[in-house]
């Protein structure tokens, strides 16, 4: 699986049945040109085929989702039902191809996600305690992304082009002259949003501010510098004490964990057979890995990705909590470290029938259905060892049956509520897995619904995992627990053979040998050379004797 892999996600991709499009434009635009401009763009939607209900909103008002930056309004779109339409994709490919062409307009189109929300395909932050570093990395990363041609509706946290006028009050000057920033901010006020006199309440109790400031056509950077004020040293030019600078205009500033931070995001469309939007992520990632970028800066990549890093680590959390807790319990049982281990071998079983069947299948590897499925099947597919494992150990303990014959009366009686056990619930589970639904009241039956899609990640671990695991749980643990004895019964005679090689290659080196019989302490009896074949009976009195001799002897008289 790991030279082949299927791709990774998040969370199992569904057929969208709503989808928001975003209207966003950079400029001072009227209430009156962002609403002409949001009714040409309506106008194209109410075209495609496959929406059936469009709502017009300001802004970002009711959007279902973040919103890019400098978004002037939003469409919250219906699709039709599933079974009347074609794909979204296609829908959605539809509706940029007619707004492509609006002028001064980016038009993004984003489905509204059915499971937890990761945001678009490609989601990143570039961090750093430098702002003036953020702008140049972010840059070079849009740029690269815009050389994919299967990028869309990129967007990034730069601040729109404009410009802004930096004033700086000349304090030095300034007091030479008996004057401040407090007289002098007036005159800045004036040509401004104008300078507060005071307040009142108006009929409905509201509180105003009254501000003055000069006629529209009087407020400009000649009649600032054209003001004078009064000082000390008689009437001064206020742009004797005032220095203005363009810069570029910063619309807002983003701090996360006290760092500035910038994002980047994209979505990702007509991607090759077998490539998923992880593989991209982790193009990018390489890409930027072999990048000179400041050290200071630090780019963390958000979204799915940071979802899937977080499934991650809670599927395995969940996993070893599971296995400390069924090892514990099945010691007291068993109080057998070695048959503790063979019974969590069915686990690893299970796991490897997962990628198995995610490999013939082609499916991906989803980090919250999938892994919530291995760690479910883990409870499963324990229970057929331990049913073996308990029935050979009363066998084989209680009742003192041979090792290998206690285990063949295991399997002749135990294979059956086995098999049953798991194929009935993989079967169970196959029409989940197939996305096949079964309604009663209405008396249809729905394949490829909406509503079972979120599950067939989970039923697929479920069925290949107990499909396998019980095939090689049948086999290997049997295997595996008799392996021990019977290893010990073939080590013994090899042990008992090599004895008996050895005493007989070093026989012929050996000189004769005494016999002395048990009670007659003291007696020592030599064996004749013609010995063999011959029986002798030992006497205190008369020594060694030739029993054959005496027993015809006993057998005349």
């Amino acid at each position: 699986y790991i030279a082949n892999p299927t791709g990774t996600e998040a969370f199992p991709a569904s057929e969208p049945e709503y989808a928001t499009v975003a209207v966003v434009g950079q400029g001072n635009y009227s209430p009156e040109e962002i609403r002409n401009m949001l009714i040409e763009v309506e106008d194209q939607l109410l075209q495609v085929n496959g929406i059936q209900d469009v709502i017009m909103q300001f802004g970002t008002t009711g959007a279902a989702g973040t919103m890019p930056p400098d978004t002037i309004g939003n469409f919250q779109l219906q699709l039709v039902n599933w079974n009347h339409r074609v794909k979204a994709e296609q829908i959605f490919a539809d509706i940029r191809g007619r707004v492509e062409q609006i002028a001064g307009l980016d038009i993004q189109v984003m489905a509204v996600e059915n499971g937890p929300p990761a945001g678009k395909d490609i989601n990143l932050r570039v961090e750093s305690n430098n702002y003036d570093e953020l702008v140049p990395v972010v840059a070079a990363i849009r740029d690269h992304l815009a050389t994919w041609p299967e990028v869309v509706d990129a967007e990034d946290g730069r601040p729109s082009p404009g410009i802004d006028w930096q004033i700086t009050v000349d304090r030095a000057e300034a007091g030479k002259y008996g004057i401040g920033v407090r007289e002098l901010v007036p005159y800045v006020q004036l040509i401004t949003n104008g300078v507060k006199l005071g307040t009142y309440r108006d009929e409905e109790g509201d509180e105003l501010d009254i501000r003055v400031r000069l006629p529209k056509e009087e407020r400009t950077f000649d009649a600032l510098d054209s003001m004078r004020i009064a000082t000390s040293g008689g009437m001064i030019p206020v742009s004797n004490f005032i220095d203005r600078k363009a810069v570029p205009k910063v619309a807002n500033i983003e701090r996360r964990n006290q760092v500035y931070v910038m994002n980047v995001a994209a979505g990702l469309v007509n991607l090759p057979e077998g490539v998923y939007a992880a593989d991209k992520v982790a193009e990018l990632q390489k890409w930027i890995g072999e990048q000179g970028f400041p050290d200071s800066v630090n780019v963390a990549f958000g979204g799915a990705e940071e979802q899937m890093g977080d499934a991650n680590a809670f599927i395995v959390s969940a996993m070893g909590m599971a296995m400390a807790l069924i090892f514990f319990i099945l010691l007291l049982e068993y109080n057998s470290f070695y048959q503790v281990m063979v019974t969590l071998s069915t686990v690893v079983m299970s796991v490897a029938g997962v990628l198995l069947g995610m490999l013939i299948t082609g499916m991906s590897f989803s980090a919250i259905m999938t892994g919530l499925g291995i760690v479910a099947l883990a409870g499963i597919v324990v229970k057929n060892g331990i049913v073996l494992i308990d029935t050979y150990n009363d066998y084989n303990r209680h009742q003192h049956v041979e090792p290998v014959k206690a285990m063949l009366l295991t399997v002749s009686q135990r294979v059956r509520p086995v098999l049953l056990t798991a194929f009935l619930t993989a079967l169970g589970v196959i029409p989940m897995w197939a996305n096949v639904e079964f309604d009663f009241i209405r008396r249809e039956i729905v394949v490829g619904g909406l509503a079972g899609s979120w599950f067939i990640h989970l039923s697929a671990a479920l069925v290949s995992g107990l499909f396998f695991s019980t095939l090689l749980t049948l086999i290997m643990v049997p295997v595996m627990i008799t392996a021990p004895s019977v290893m010990w019964k073939q080590i013994k005679w090899l042990g008992a053979n090599f004895a008996s090689v050895s005493q007989w290659v070093s026989s012929p080196f050996r000189g004769k040998a005494t016999a002395a019989p048990a009670g007659f302490d003291g007696v020592a009896v030599e064996i004749p050379d013609d010995a063999d074949g011959k029986k002798y009976v030992v006497s205190k009195e008369a020594g060694l004797g030739d029993k054959e001799k005496d027993d015809r002897r006993d057998a005349a008289e």
